[in-house]
């Protein structure tokens, strides 16, 4: 063959190649479309190196350790896949329960092995312990101007009195989970008690407002115990049940004048100008008595002095107890459902929360701190760890993130609508009328740092919402009391006041020991404890009238 013709067949099988090449190229799929800030204009097809460049590359994965309750029950779901994949956080628990919390964060911080974030509930009479810890290098301070990056974190300082109450020599060592409360409750838990509607009625003292004065109440609880609507048989009816932390002071004290710091009853007050100790007050000692009396009728149920865990909730929940302390959405929905299913109760509306004025006929509510647990971070944690948890929880504080937390996904838990409603996706329970939530099996540990979720919530049923609404409607009417939280006085600082306190594990000891003894006088007992307490106490309310006028 010619070398003429051979150029002539190279040429012609170039041509091919190219014809065949080009239809290969159009038949091709194309992308879905541009990836994010990528145009078709600004696109340069010519410089595949620097498109490469700009594709996202991957987080690096940082592993975080935090004690959390039910450790068993985290990690391993949808949620913290998530997590993982757009945070880069990749968690590891430590257990703790109700029961060891405290001691573990002790035994973990003396030793210095502590959990990269370390989670607890910090009470202003904790905070000398906290403040020590801190000096002493157990935790990383946490910048303000790390924090100023992330706006929802920023509106959380902002907003909350207790961010400068847990600065230590002007650095802050603790970020405060938020309760976000409705400014409605007056930053007041539910320091009512829980009973049940429908005894009420069945023995023919029920108020229709739910709303008794302090005789009316005690009748009740003794008519209900004699005539057992419940049908429990005699001496199986509980009166009055509480938990642990409540115990003793709930029936009487706790919805009393008596002012408490978190949910003890012996933070300082000022009387006239002067600090004071409440159990000094003539007061105090006479809803010692009357507590005394409350338990030896046994309208307090008496084997509530050995419980140890929620048998106050299982008795209540089981129908064997006319009223428990606390109230909450959480427990007019949630409790009302486990009742229904186990048929104790026929609909929610046999269980209400209930206003009990006291032997004054005021009704008084309890007043917390602006947070519940605190979390700093460890010593060992490094800026970039820090940095990327921040991250997080800035994304929790926002809408989006409290639907993920409370939720979870939008198209897949929930929807929002063009009025701005969120609509839940979850299934509902035929029985109970509540949704089915597909986390149930699962806990959230790392969420709880960052914020609380606020309530009401999306998923809470509307006889929750209502009553608890319908309550604090009918206390703001009655003018409710507060018994404030003073947070300069719970985090103030001094020697004495730093080495014991305010005495409330003391007197919660010593009313217990009271009340249990049928053969005494309880007034001259608890005036002869005061007294044997005054050279303790006396030194702190010095240290208070000189120093915070």
């Amino acid at each position: 063959m010619s070398f003429r013709k051979l150029l002539c067949l190279l040429i012609a099988i170039l041509m091919l190649a190219g014809i065949i090449i080009g239809c290969t190229s159009q038949d091709k799929p194309t992308e879905s479309g541009p990836q994010p800030a990528e145009t078709e204009d600004s696109k340069d097809d010519g410089d595949k190196e620097s498109e490469e460049e700009e594709q996202p590359k991957e987080r690096e994965v940082i592993k975080v350790s935090i004690n959390v309750m039910e450790a068993e029950k985290n990690g391993n779901n949808p949620k913290m896949d998530y997590v993982l994949e757009r945070f880069g956080l990749d968690f590891e628990y430590w257990p703790v329960s109700w029961g060891d919390w405290n001691e573990k964060i002790n035994t973990w911080i003396s030793t210095g092995d502590t959990p990269d974030l370390i989670w607890w509930d910090l009470k202003g009479v904790q905070s000398n312990q906290y403040r020590t810890w801190a000096r002493q290098g157990a935790f990383s301070p946490i910048p303000y101007e790390m924090i100023a990056k992330y706006p929802h974190l920023q509106d959380r300082v902002d907003n909350m009195e207790s961010f400068k109450h847990l600065e230590v020599d002007g650095k802050l060592y603790a970020w405060p989970s938020s309760r976000r409360y409705d400014p409605m409750v007056k930053n007041t838990y539910g320091s009512v008690w829980t009973y049940r509607r429908d005894w009420a009625k069945a023995v023919g003292l029920h108020n229709e407002d739910d709303i008794y004065e302090w005789e009316e109440w005690k009748n009740l609880i003794r008519t209900v115990i004699e005539k057992d609507p419940g049908g429990n048989g005699p001496g199986n009816t509980a009166g009055l049940v509480m938990p642990t932390w409540a115990f003793p002071h709930a029936p009487v004290l706790f919805i009393g004048s008596v002012p408490a710091e978190g949910n003890e009853t012996c933070s300082y007050i000022k009387v006239d100008g002067e600090w004071i100790w409440p159990p000094m007050l003539e007061s105090y000692k006479e809803e010692v008595v009357e507590t005394w009396k409350m338990f030896q009728e046994g309208l307090i149920w008496k084997d509530n002095m050995s419980f140890s865990g929620t048998e106050d909730e299982e008795m209540f929940k089981a129908g064997r107890a006319f009223a428990r302390y606390q109230t909450g959405i959480w427990v007019l929905n949630g409790w009302t459902q486990e009742m229904m299913e186990n048929d104790i109760i026929d609909s929610p509306d046999a269980v209400a929360p209930v206003i009990i004025k006291d032997r004054n006929g005021d009704v008084w509510m309890t007043q917390t701190e602006d947070y519940w647990t605190v979390t700093a971070f460890s010593s060992k944690v490094d800026e970039k760890k820090m940095d990327r948890v921040l991250e997080f929880w800035d994304f929790l504080n926002s809408e989006e993130g409290l639907l993920f937390n409370e939720l979870g996904f939008e198209g897949k838990d929930y929807e929002i609508g063009s009025d701005g409603k969120v609509k839940v996706l979850w299934e509902i329970d035929p029985k109970t009328g509540g949704y089915i939530s597909p986390y149930r099996d699962y806990a959230f540990g790392a969420f709880t740092p960052a914020t609380l979720i606020p309530e009401p919530k999306h998923t809470d049923q509307e006889y929750g919402v209502k009553e608890f609404v319908g309550l604090y409607e009918k206390l703001n009417k009655l003018n409710f009391k507060v018994k404030p939280f003073d947070y300069e006085m719970s985090f103030f600082s001094a020697p004495n006041k730093d080495k014991y306190g305010n005495f409330g594990a003391d007197a919660k000891a010593k009313l217990a020991e009271i009340i249990a003894n049928p053969n005494i006088d309880p007034a001259a007992e608890w005036e002869a404890w005061v007294e044997s307490m005054m050279p303790r106490v006396q030194p702190i309310l010095d240290e208070l009238n000189a120093n915070l006028k």
